[in-house]
């Protein structure tokens, strides 16, 4: 079956699939009756595709990535991998005795359309996980408003107190980004410093405030 299908191939072509065989480049990545997909790592990284019909069908229809394939041509990398495929006692090669540095095989009207509804199918599950962020965003931001108007008068005067004296607390507000705060206005405040002792007084009563608020 080889002898005949290395008749289709030029005898520079053969030995050197041949060699490129022996160094198990050859990685074969499909094969079914019908249809082989091969990645070689010789000389470069080539792509090689053969097909057939079916697998009565006598012909091999083949392409490659390089550039005696491009150009339409039976390559020593197609012949390294029907090489590969022999050595495998592969069935895709059983009644073969033909190359034919064809076309790639065209995708049926089934297949094409089958691949856009998937394109389509994935272009809106991708839509609803966005909208889906977008509203539990939404929902999240609702949260956080509706906390921060829930709060007490007082502790709202805190938070202002705070607040006009640099300290922005945002969302990360509880005990202990309060005691923090504390500690940079006590500083401020201090006597030694050009405070007064009312608003070291103002500071410690807002900050148990906010402090006995977020515990």
């Amino acid at each position: 079956m080889t002898a005949s299908l290395s008749l289709c191939f030029k005898p520079q072509d053969r030995k050197s699939g041949e060699d490129i065989f022996r160094k198990a480049s050859v990685n074969i990545r499909t094969c079914s009756d019908t249809e082989v997909r091969a990645f070689l790592n010789s000389s470069g990284s080539h792509r090689v595709s053969l097909y057939s019909e079916d697998l009565t069908s006598s012909v091999i229809h083949t392409d490659c990535s390089c550039s005696a394939g491009r150009k339409g041509r039976l390559c020593k990398h197609i012949w390294a991998t029907i090489l590969q495929l022999h050595s495998k006692d592969a069935d895709f090669l059983e009644n073969k005795t033909e190359a034919d540095p064809g076309e790639p095989k065209q995708e049926s009207e089934a297949v094409v359309a089958a691949k856009v509804k998937q394109a389509e199918y994935q272009k809106l599950l991708r839509n609803k996980i966005k909208e889906q962020k977008k509203l539990e965003s939404n929902k999240q931001k609702e949260l956080e408003f509706e906390e921060r108007i829930s709060h007490p008068y007082e502790v709202e005067k805190a938070i202002k107190f705070f607040s006009d004296n640099g300290i922005d607390f945002a969302e990360n507000i509880d005990a202990f980004s309060v005691g923090v705060a504390r500690k940079k206005l006590a500083h401020v405040f201090h006597p030694d410093k050009g405070g007064a002792h009312d608003e070291i007084l103002r500071l410690n009563k807002y900050y148990e405030i906010l402090v006995k608020y977020f515990k």
